[in-house]
């Protein structure tokens, strides 16, 4: 087959949604390399194609063919990538942030898919700007409802998508992402050192790793910092970008008093977050609520205990092993912390079961989930 993928985020993005497009097309270039794949983006950023480079034969990377597609982005993708459809010719597109071109469902012979990370825009309107709500509605109703199949990356947001749109359930396949295999592989201790001393990390601390804004609670992380800091002093640990909720944080450790007890890193590269999840002791994701929490699956790959929200999505990303709580009660979060980081057997049975619970994530058994889907289209 010859599978076509908007690949916007996977040349201009080192987050969630370009991690989610590297990773999926990573692990179809490994375990099927049978298929042709073709990467369509206006263009490509210099520094994240020379951090993730693509150099397999069965890839191509392709730019827009006309004119008008170079000199605006955001239309091509939006309006105009459909003529270079047209003319390649794949079997199948798939969107993989949301978004499919307008009119790609009239292209004969051409089968879509597009991945739906989320709905929070709509079951938390508080944390968008109108404007981004209009925009976002309009995109995503459109994809859902002109998509031939809809992948969504948890079973919670393939209910938000029938609860919201109305979506026949059987339209939707819910197919879990897979983090990179890095984060499986045991850092050396050189490398730990080298990364330990680069970043001036703490002996001991716990662990963040996301965005900076209000739907990520860090609030109520660094309340429970404070409190726990009564009986057990370990610092913490957050890497992540951000604007005026970052600044609101530093402002909440500054008038509690912990200028010394957090860390804040930004900028960090991909390569070096393998070494700083395994020299942690814990990992903390107290987001209000998500598409599904990759940084969850990072963390138990690296080998340590983690402890995130009640609901949403998070017993998806992190099974049985994890410890949740109340992400809005500081005092739960300052307990969970204290009993992990103080009773090494729950921490060693939370890290072994929770590598049994992660194999589902695994890229093999995502990206054959995947290949099924487009083999069932063209059927």
């Amino acid at each position: 087959m010859k599978i076509g993928f908007d690949a916007k985020r996977y040349f201009a993005n080192y987050t969630g949604l370009g991690n989610y497009s590297r990773t999926l097309i990573e692990n179809l270039v490994t375990y099927h390399p049978e298929n042709q794949y073709l990467l369509y983006t206006h263009g490509k950023d210099l520094e994240t194609s020379d951090q993730f480079p693509i150099s397999d034969p069965m890839v191509s990377v392709m730019t827009p063919g006309t004119r008008l597609g170079r000199s605006n982005g955001a239309l091509w993708r939006s309006f105009f990538l459909t003529r270079d459809l047209a003319a390649n010719k794949p079997d199948i597109y798939h969107g993989l942030s949301h978004e499919i071109p307008v009119g790609i469902h009239r292209l004969k012979g051409l089968k879509t898919v597009v991945t739906i990370h989320d709905l929070i825009f709509l079951r938390y309107p508080r944390f968008y700007r109108w404007s981004e709500r209009a925009i976002y509605l309009r995109k995503f109703k459109y994809s859902c409802r002109h998509a031939d199949r809809i992948v969504s990356v948890s079973e919670q947001t393939k209910q938000d998508i029938i609860q919201f749109f109305g979506t026949p359930a059987e339209k939707i396949e819910t197919v879990y992402q897979s983090c990179d295999p890095v984060f499986l592989l045991p850092v050396t201790n050189i490398k730990r050192r080298r990364i330990k001393e680069r970043y001036q990390l703490p002996d001991q601390y716990v662990l963040y790793v996301g965005s900076f804004n209000e739907r990520k609670n860090l609030s109520s992380l660094i309340d429970g910092l404070a409190i726990m800091k009564r009986n057990l002093d370990v610092p913490l640990v957050m890497i992540g970008s951000g604007k005026q909720y970052k600044s609101t944080v530093i402002a909440k450790i500054k008038m509690l008093g912990l200028n010394h007890r957090v860390l804040i890193l930004s900028d960090v590269p991909n390569k070096d977050l393998p070494a700083i999840y395994q020299l942690a002791k814990l990992f903390v994701y107290p987001s209000i609520f998500e598409g599904f929490g990759i940084p969850i699956i990072e963390a138990i790959s690296s080998r340590i205990p983690v402890i995130t929200s009640s609901g949403s999505c998070f017993m998806e990303a992190g099974g049985p092993a994890t410890r949740y709580v109340d992400s809005s009660n500081p005092e739960e979060i300052a307990a969970a912390m204290e009993a992990v980081l103080t009773d090494s057997a729950l921490a060693a049975r939370m890290i072994a079961e929770g590598m049994d619970y992660i194999s589902r994530f695994h890229g093999q058994e995502t990206s054959s989930r995947l290949v099924r889907i487009y083999q069932d289209l063209k059927k």
